[in-house]
């Protein structure tokens, strides 16, 4: 730290002032190096990464150009599920997308057109869903035009997602998960 860096002038309890002086000592810091280590510690995100290798995806990547039936694959999907999944779209909510989507009673979670939705509430929402999926064995469905839209509307994917492409209307949709790639006709898609 160098001496343009603000100073904090705080009380502590002698007791605490001990255990930061032992602390320092045992990791070779100076105390402001341990209350420094110790502070930017408490402000990192302390929930554990999920699994990696879960055996199905808790996120799901539905891609496809415009007009593929990406959209109307969902509406199918959500009708078959009925309560059991929750579709947001901007014509729906406007274009802030809320983590405070009620989902207890739901397997899954569609947020469709993510490229309409702003850049701002993808990025302080999509890892909170992504978090309450994993913890609840649920599924987020994100439905976009390409994959490039996840990191240029800042969402940093904490699970490998599996990804489901729709090229066109003719050919069979394939799917990826895990370095693993599966292609299936349209006609196994319908109930």
């Amino acid at each position: 730290m160098g001496r343009s860096d603000p100073q904090v002038n705080h009380r502590i309890t002698h007791s605490l002032k001990v255990k930061l002086e032992r602390s320092a000592r045992s990791h070779s810091r100076s105390v402001t190096a341990e209350v420094n280590h110790r502070l930017e510690e408490s402000f990192k995100d302390t929930r554990p990464t999920p699994h990696r290798n879960a055996a199905r995806p808790t996120v799901l990547l539905l891609v496809g150009p415009t007009g593929i039936g990406k959209t109307t694959l969902v509406a199918e999907i959500a009708h078959q599920l009925g309560d059991r999944m929750v579709v947001a779209s901007p014509r729906l909510y406007g274009e802030h997308l809320s983590a405070s989507i009620q989902w207890e009673s739901t397997d899954c979670v569609a947020i469709d057109e993510v490229g309409q939705w702003s850049a701002i509430s993808l990025q302080n929402n999509i890892a909170d869903l992504e978090w309450r999926a994993f913890q609840g064995g649920k599924t987020l469905l994100l439905v976009l035009q390409n994959e490039d839209q996840i990191p240029r509307a800042g969402i940093r994917l904490q699970t490998i997602p599996g990804i489901m492409r729709m090229r066109s209307q003719q050919d069979s949709p394939t799917f990826s998960y895990e370095g693993q790639e599966l292609s299936f006709p349209y006609d196994q898609l319908a109930p």
